[in-house]
């Protein structure tokens, strides 16, 4: 196992410097319109005799690593490169790209210098960049991402709370910090049609969400059947399937 994960390291740190990682995006869509307001940006690695990776496979060991940082401003650059093309098949007021944060990214004392940097580089707006993060990147740094997260948020970018109600300190997290949207996990969406339960967690979180001045963006959805009952909720936005799988730039722009 030892072997494995110094083989897998040394092959992250070949992968950043020989470009093998790649942006896939899976479209967020307007509930009411189904028109795409914008997209979430999902790495991919590429490696030269494994082939392609999901995520899964191979940030956990970037984050015990350290190297999750290094690979998280690769994303968030990548991202933002690309964001001009992505941008022009949005069909919203308001478009934005989402970006995954870890946890040691809100541990780096650069974060959000490192953020603005990028930002100027590609010359992008920050009220179009959206940050995701789940509660457990909180939950580590309580006070230093508070910190950064105001800090972030003053730049004019969003937070977004991602696998909500998945955690332990959800309605904490939402009084605390300066979420702009609120993510509802995938495992209430797709069981909300068959289980009372989950139809109420998901409504209650709408509910909560708009309360707090939040948006909301349900995963995981692939039938009409769910999204005209997300749509009856008041959700605001999805992603899943029925509106597109994460796909490369040049599949979007054609």
């Amino acid at each position: 196992e030892a072997t494995h994960k110094l083989t897998l390291a040394n092959d992250i740190t070949r992968a950043l410097s020989k470009d093998e990682f790649d942006l896939h995006y899976q479209p967020i869509c307007d509930l009411a319109t189904t028109h795409v307001a914008g997209y979430e940006a999902l790495i991919r690695w590429r490696h030269p005799t494994q082939g392609l990776m999901p995520p899964l496979d191979f940030l956990w060991l970037a984050e015990q690593t350290g190297q999750i940082r290094e690979v998280g401003l690769w994303t968030l650059a990548r991202a933002c490169r690309d964001w001009p093309v992505l941008r022009k098949t949005t069909n919203t007021e308001t478009p934005f790209i989402s970006v995954n944060m870890s946890p040691s990214q809100l541990t780096g004392e650069r974060f959000v210098e490192d953020v603005k940097s990028i930002l100027t580089r590609y010359g992008m707006s920050p009220t179009e960049l959206k940050l995701e993060l789940t509660e457990t990147v909180i939950i580590n740094n309580p006070e230093i991402a508070l910190q950064l997260l105001l800090q972030l948020t003053e730049l004019g970018s969003t937070l977004a709370i991602d696998d909500f109600g998945t955690g332990h300190s959800s309605l904490e997290t939402l009084d605390r910090y300066p979420i702009g949207t609120l993510k509802v996990d995938r495992y209430f969406t797709s069981s909300m049609l068959a289980s009372a339960q989950s139809r109420e967690i998901v409504s209650s979180s709408i509910q909560l969400a708009h309360t707090l001045g939040m948006d909301v963006v349900a995963e995981g959805i692939e039938t009409e059947a769910v999204r005209n009952k997300l749509l009856e909720l008041g959700c605001n936005y999805g992603q899943g399937w029925l509106f597109g799988r994460p796909v490369e730039l040049k599949d979007i722009s054609g």
